[in-house]
């Protein structure tokens, strides 16, 4: 956001209008940054049981980050693999990866379990 908002880099949104722009997602990140990241999907639709409708959810596809994401600003390469990685999985396609990132296809997003 610009100085038009504060200067700050983040902004509020309300559910409702989260709601609506990620109903439909096909894939959520939950941001570890904002507070306490959730364990697994139970604990993440317990954040808000309108969660469980959503198309992500309903699919496993929900992914968060650490707390401490925005310190690694040296592992944005490696972000973006992981984001390749999360994106094509949600199509149904096969990722190209390097053989070192086949065993543990995300680095810096954990996909919350059942």
């Amino acid at each position: 956001a610009g100085d038009s908002e504060g200067g700050m880099s983040s902004i509020n949104v309300t559910m409702e209008d989260f709601s609506m722009a990620a109903h439909d997602a096909d894939v959520l990140v939950y941001n570890g940054t904002i507070e306490t990241r959730p364990r697994d999907m139970k604990d993440f639709v317990s954040k808000s049981p309108a969660f469980a409708d959503f198309k992500a959810v309903r699919n496993g596809a929900v992914y968060t980050t650490d707390k401490d994401f925005f310190q690694k600003t040296t592992g944005i390469a490696e972000f973006i693999l992981d984001m390749n990685m999360v994106v094509r999985a949600a199509d149904g396609k096969v990722a190209d990866r390097v053989a070192d990132r086949v065993a543990n296809p995300t680095i810096y997003l954990k996909k919350l379990s059942e």
